[in-house]
């Protein structure tokens, strides 16, 4: 009671509800959760960048809402009232689709069988609740980091989150969707030991199995044992032949230990598995991705116009710039597509690099391009993307001393999870400034990051031969009416 009126909504709430549950008191917890409901936006976030504060708020509050909602459902579940069970599961599921604790709780609901997590306990409620404090904690430090402009760092993005998050999965075992999280949290901050030890603990038995043995295999591919993570990736399309995102999860660890065939037909057998419209762009994205990460341009441009017919959606068509922008003969058509996205959007800085990297593939697009990387970089100076983007502008103009000063800030700013073109984008730098010890260091650093197929090629003749391409030759830069420019701020 005495912080409930310092956490935000709907905490307050799922705080009280949760002690119902713990004494199996169903009726006075269903109210509390009512209660909650009647005063929650139930309004998912929107599929791309926020437009509007509103949309910032449902993105920070979504992870939330939905546990919230999903407990409340659960309760509704096993006080047999199906009806309201069924709505309030089809909510969780606008927020977050496929997911697979849902979608066997509304079969066993049509079954007349009660839900699959075991009934709350007090100790397992206090584990549940410090779940949620974790999350809080999460989303407020990751909130004042971005706030705060600061450099993203290795580890873990919140200390204080994780270890509530790992507090709450060993109060209560059976919380096995955020066991998976805070294994993928572990990975992405390096600390794959203790990932391993979370996801050990999954049960064999678990609607959650096949997705811990992804996880496995993200943990062998970060060691770079590549056999082990193929072993588990099929291990996971066995135990999860029925749902089409297991198919294509285990795909993708297939495209990038470089086994584009098998990779390619996962994607396939997951196209036939899925029927939702979305569904079918999200995945004929994946395999277009494929595709070109293979160096098959031309299918990957077929597969992208065809996921851009299902879904027009932000995300279809930002990866549809992204994969015609390596294939020539349909460049022009990304350009076309990431300017009418620009358009909509002309501050959002991930527009800008996608437009303005798009452009300087090709001369002709050069100083448009250059124009709108520096506009991208002056909103975003943290995000690496677009500082390798405007590096590599600088490069093509042949101004290479403040290409390098962008280029090492970029691969400072992707340590945590090193970028095979921005350590390519290095090397290539390093060795027009004839560094060339340098850049055989970052050409092999590429090489270990797992570079598509065309590219892997590319960096070993550099590795063996050097740059054997003349040097792009130097030029004037065009004039952009930005307060400074790159070479003048102290942080670089």
């Amino acid at each position: 009671d005495q912080g409930g009126d310092d956490l935000p909504a709907p905490l307050p709430d799922v705080e009280r509800a949760l002690v119902f549950e713990s004494a199996n008191r169903l009726q006075e917890a269903a109210a509390v959760y009512s209660q909650m409901l009647d005063h929650t936006d139930l309004t998912p976030p929107p599929q791309g960048e926020p437009t509007s504060l509103e949309d910032v708020t449902r993105a920070l509050n979504a992870t939330r809402v939905t546990h919230a909602v999903y407990r409340a459902a659960l309760v509704q579940h096993r006080l047999g009232h199906a009806a309201e069970a069924r709505r309030l599961y089809g909510i969780v599921l606008q927020f977050a689709p496929r997911s697979a604790d849902v979608e066997r709780n509304l079969a066993r609901l049509e079954a007349g069988q009660p839900p699959l997590e075991p009934p709350l306990d007090p100790r397992r409620a206090a584990g549940r609740w410090m779940l949620f404090v974790s999350d809080f904690l999460s989303t407020s430090e990751n909130l004042s980091r971005v706030l705060s402009q600061a450099d993203p760092q290795q580890g873990l993005n919140s200390t204080s989150g994780a270890l509530f998050m790992q507090l709450g999965i060993a109060l209560d075992p059976s919380a096995n969707d955020w066991r998976l999280a805070a294994a993928n949290q572990l990975v992405d901050g390096g600390g794959l030991d203790g990932a391993e030890r979370v996801i050990d603990q999954m049960p064999s038995d678990s609607v959650f199995a096949p997705d811990a043995d992804i996880v496995r295999a993200a943990i062998a591919l970060q060691r770079h044992d590549d056999a082990a993570a193929v072993t588990a990736a099929e291990r996971a399309a066995a135990a999860g032949s029925d749902r089409w995102s297991v198919i294509a999860s285990a795909g993708d660890v297939y495209r990038l230990t470089g086994r584009s065939q098998q990779a390619v037909a996962s994607f396939t057998q997951a196209l036939g598995m899925a029927t939702d419209p979305k569904d079918r762009a999200e995945i004929l994205g994946w395999r277009a991705f494929a595709h070109r990460f293979a160096g098959e341009y031309a299918a990957a441009t077929t597969d992208m116009r065809a996921a851009l017919a299902l879904d027009p959606g932000e995300n279809t068509r930002m990866l549809y710039v992204s994969i015609l922008m390596d294939d020539p003969a349909a460049w022009r058509d990304g350009i076309a597509m990431a300017r009418q996205m620009f358009a909509e959007q002309p501050d959002s800085a991930l527009r800008l690099n996608a437009l303005g990297y798009a452009l300087i593939q090709h001369p002709e697009g050069l100083e448009e391009g250059y124009r709108l990387l520096w506009r991208g970089f002056n909103n975003a100076q943290t995000d690496y993307a677009i500082v390798d983007s405007l590096a590599w502008a600088y490069y093509l103009y042949g101004a290479f001393d403040q290409a390098r000063a962008l280029s090492e800030r970029a691969r400072d700013l992707s340590v945590a999870d090193p970028n095979a073109e921005v350590l390519d984008h290095l090397g290539d730098v390093y060795w027009r400034l004839n560094r060339r010890d340098d850049a055989r260091t970052a050409w092999n650093d590429a090489l270990h990051a797992r570079p598509d197929l065309p590219r892997q090629h590319a960096l070993e003749q550099k590795v063996a031969h050097g740059l054997t391409t003349p040097a792009p030759q130097r030029r004037d830069l065009p004039q952009v009416n930005l307060p400074t420019s790159p070479a003048q701020r102290g942080n670089l």
